[in-house]
């Protein structure tokens, strides 16, 4: 019976360790998921500015006057 317990409360302390390593990878699923966000967005507004510089800048007469 002693070696039944032991057993046992080996088995729950690797189950208590599996549980909290998910929790910790749920975690930081969540805190990548938000940084991806922040990324998507510094993007969308870097493509923004980009088509606002390339709509307001007229080459042409840029590359005229270097030919």
């Amino acid at each position: 019976m002693m070696i039944e317990t032991s057993v046992l409360i080996e088995i729950k302390l690797e189950n208590e360790e599996k549980a909290l390593l998910i929790q910790t990878m749920k975690e930081e699923q969540v805190r990548l998921s938000i940084h991806l966000a922040q990324l998507d967005e510094l993007l969308l507004q870097l493509e923004k500015k980009l088509n606002r510089f390339d709509h307001s800048t007229d080459f042409t007469s840029i590359i005229e006057a270097s030919a």
